[in-house]
């Protein structure tokens, strides 16, 4: 029975693996681990958002920036991410796996502050469900928010040395 177990653990981790990868564009054949984890990263943070975030009815949005990811214990990462407002609507019929530059999607007044949206994102991992640790609701803020202008003005450093 638990080499059954383990058979099947190691059948289901190729699956894995062979679905994941067969995804993963020819592009990133010539680029380091990192990089490709780095831009994988990055979709999964855009379809987490697209998927999740329901203030804007009518917009998708794409990763314009990623600000930092600090380690805040042995397990948990968080990231500050910046999205802004593309040019695919939910109107087009689009899935959100399908908004990608690749299909046409770009940023558009990208310079306004009310077509930016700034998110803290905790995760586990590069690879882990972002919607298990996350509400956009309480950690997305659009740029012309007056609580994005006070959670920046807060000086964290000055409190952390506290």
């Amino acid at each position: 029975l638990q080499n059954k177990i383990f058979s099947r653990m190691w059948i289901n981790k190729i699956l894995f693996l062979f679905v994941f990868w067969s995804e993963i564009p020819e592009s990133y054949s010539n680029k380091t681990m990192h990089t490709v984890d780095t831009e994988v990263f990055y979709l999964l943070l855009q379809d987490w958002f697209n998927a999740a975030y329901k203030r804007d009815r009518y917009y998708y949005y794409l990763i314009r920036e990623l600000l930092s990811t600090i380690h805040l214990s042995v397990y948990f990462l968080s990231s500050e991410v910046i999205f802004e407002r593309s040019n695919c609507t939910k109107n087009m019929q689009l899935t959100v796996p399908q908004v990608r530059k690749r299909n046409g999607c770009c940023g558009i007044d990208s310079n306004k502050p009310q077509n930016i949206v700034k998110c803290t994102v905790l995760h586990r991992n590069f690879h882990s469900p972002l919607n298990t640790l996350n509400d956009p609701s309480l950690q997305c803020f659009r740029g012309d928010s007056s609580a994005l202008y006070e959670l920046e003005a807060i000086d964290l450093m000055a409190i952390l040395a506290e």
